[in-house]
């Protein structure tokens, strides 16, 4: 790929760094940690610089091995068999054995994604006696493939897993065999018991007015309609949504330049001013910054 740095480390670690993104890819764990089972493991953060160059997951299957996905940061739309999924930030997506699944034609956007890809059949299973592995197994097949809210908990074990692969001491071996197991059962249980994040009824009164399409809202206003301190509001917002007020509120004026754009004619001033933004060069910067193209490139794309 042009432009991009590659780094291969004594204990197989891939680095790539382009301009678009940042893959951090770990592999042959047999050889390098003495554990099984594992067929690649990946941290892969994608930033938006010039459209052509954002990347694409292309379709692809894993004939014996189950793929554990957990979509932390951004928006990316994505395909599993038939099915079109519009991934929000914590969302966890398992692919079965065989499944078709990638990105088809659409480019990824910001975002940061951590994913696991675990062979079913070697056996000892992660080195584990057999009734263990058997039982590990058994909780991979019960989640199938299946698209769920991720948690905290999940989210740090995929932290600690990079960590413990980038340390490769001694003890490398015996954390990644217990962090790959605790992958396995969080996910198993938040597969059975998905909770969507709740916001409660003062964020979530301010979440539905900045998504109303015909409405402008200032922040301050926000925050003195939900009875909290400026500072406080900010503070909450951000703990139950994932991002700040700012962000939130400037993506869903992108969504709506979006739709003005797909569906009229309109100068990209008037459609600037109708989404909600003072500044057109703003506008098109922060449009830009979230879809990887100018207003004017997306509507002759006609995504």
């Amino acid at each position: 790929m042009r432009g991009a740095v590659y780094t291969i480390r004594m204990n197989n670690t891939l680095r790539r760094i382009t301009t678009d993104e940042k893959l951090i890819l770990f592999s042959d764990f047999r050889k390098t940690y003495g554990v099984n089972s594992i067929v690649q493991f990946g941290v892969h953060r994608d930033r938006i610089t010039k459209p052509e160059g954002r990347p694409r997951v292309p379709a692809h299957t894993h004939a014996h091995a189950v793929e554990i996905n957990y979509h932390a940061e951004g928006r990316q739309r994505y395909f599993i068999g038939d099915t079109e999924y519009n991934f929000e930030p914590d969302t966890v997506y398992a692919v079965g054995p065989g499944i078709v699944h990638g990105s088809r034609g659409y480019a990824k956007e910001r975002g940061l994604t951590y994913y696991l890809i675990i062979d079913i059949h070697p056996a000892p299973f992660l080195n584990c006696d057999a009734k263990t592995g058997k039982r590990l197994r058994a909780y991979l097949s019960a989640v199938g493939t299946d698209v769920f809210p991720g948690n905290a908990r999940l989210r740090r074990h995929f932290e600690h897993l990079v960590s413990a692969c980038e340390t490769a001491d001694e003890y490398a071996s015996f954390r990644i065999r217990a962090l790959v197991t605790d992958i396995i059962i969080e996910t198993h249980r938040a597969s059975r018991h998905p909770s969507a994040r709740t916001l409660s009824p003062a964020i979530e009164a301010a979440a539905a007015a900045i998504r109303k399409p015909d409405e402008n809202v200032s922040l301050a206003d926000l925050a003195s309609a939900s009875g909290l301190s400026y500072s406080r509001f900010l503070h909450r917002f951000k703990a139950e949504t994932g991002e700040s007020p700012k962000a939130f509120m400037i993506r869903q004026r992108i969504e709506k330049a979006k739709r003005i754009l797909r569906s009229s004619d309109q100068q990209i001033s008037d459609v600037s001013y109708a989404a909600g933004f003072r500044s057109i060069n703003l506008f098109i910067s922060q449009f830009k910054k979230l879809t990887g193209m100018t207003p004017r490139e997306y509507r002759s794309s006609r995504l």
